[in-house]
């Protein structure tokens, strides 16, 4: 696999469940991304 497929990869793997699921761009916040700032339930990273 070349480095920039890796780089694809790892981005993906950082991003919390909801981004995942709706397929955004996750701004890796902590305790909550700005996707899940807005709503009152968890930011959960797996």
């Amino acid at each position: 696999m070349s480095s920039l497929a890796n780089a694809g990869l790892a981005r993906y793997a950082f991003e919390c469940d909801y981004c995942k699921q709706k397929k955004f761009r996750c701004s890796k916040e902590f305790p909550k991304c700005s996707a899940c700032k807005p709503w009152p339930g968890p930011c959960n990273y797996s």
